[in-house]
């Protein structure tokens, strides 16, 4: 059984890794590489008319990139941090809703019933079935209280027929945080074994060119910005060079991503 520095060290490497779109360190710090080179290049030529020194020009370049790369740094933290808490907060309420499905017994004592509801737990939803036995033994008006959405067939009867609603389980005033309470030692193994491949080792290949649309988008957004201010700087030659560099690498990851999937289609 992991220790539970292990199964932090696991979560945070879970985490990380979604948080880039599934790209691994390496993927991640070539992408930073390249962006990274592109920005220093575009600030020098930027800087560069102002100076007559090479180097003192070099040498804001690279001040404004620290600052530049701090800022990023901090955006990213957050990011980081809300990407973090959404993935505890979805996989705490799929526990839930598992353990609802499991036992909704422990629900239904909870829930305010009255002669007029009925309760459904049904993992697969609430079937035509189900649906007619209630309305042969219960009066309309008629409240279902269901775990599952209503099967198609049930939905056709519930718009054809006066006087039944179905109503979610969670919205029905259970409090289900108390009836189904879930542990962060539930949280860490659900995570772990729903992403557990994000842990597995890729070929280097496989790390370094990844197609994801999150890594394109970074690209494209830096070249389309280098185009947009090459038509306000002097060296605008050097900047569309650049920006077709950077275009050129997030349009190609968007059509790879797109053969990619026409090729699982067919």
């Amino acid at each position: 059984m992991p220790s539970a520095d292990e199964k932090t060290e696991k979560i945070k490497r879970i985490c990380t890794i979604s948080f880039r779109g599934g790209r691994r360190p390496l993927a991640s710090a070539l992408d930073s590489l390249l962006i990274g080179a592109a920005v220093l290049a575009a600030l020098y030529l930027a800087v560069r008319p102002h100076f007559e020194s090479r180097l003192a020009s070099a040498f804001i370049s690279a001040a404004c990139g620290v600052m530049v790369f701090i800022a990023v740094r901090a955006i990213d933290g957050e990011r980081y941090s809300r990407h973090e808490k959404r993935m505890r907060t979805e996989a705490e309420a799929e526990i839930r809703s598992i353990k609802l499905l499991l036992s909704p017994e422990a629900a239904l004592k909870a829930l305010p019933m009255n002669g007029n509801a009925c309760f459904s737990g049904s993992a697969e939803g609430l079937d035509a079935d189900e649906l007619i036995g209630f309305l042969n033994s219960h009066e309309r008006p008629l409240t279902i209280i269901a775990v599952s959405k209503p099967t198609e067939n049930a939905e056709r009867l519930i718009n054809t027929l006066d006087g039944i609603e179905v109503v979610p389980i969670e919205k029905c005033g259970a409090d289900l945080r108390a009836v189904y309470p879930v542990s962060e030692t539930e949280i860490d193994e659900y995570i772990i074994k729903k992403h557990g491949e994000l842990l597995k080792k890729p070929r280097i290949s496989g790390a370094l060119f990844a197609l994801t649309k999150e890594r394109a988008i970074k690209y494209l957004a830096v070249g389309a910005a280098l185009m947009l201010l090459s038509f306000f700087v002097r060296y605008a030659v050097y900047y569309r060079l650049i920006a077709s560099l950077t275009l050129g690498i997030g349009s190609y990851v968007f059509a790879a991503d797109a053969y990619k999937r026409s090729v699982r289609r067919a």
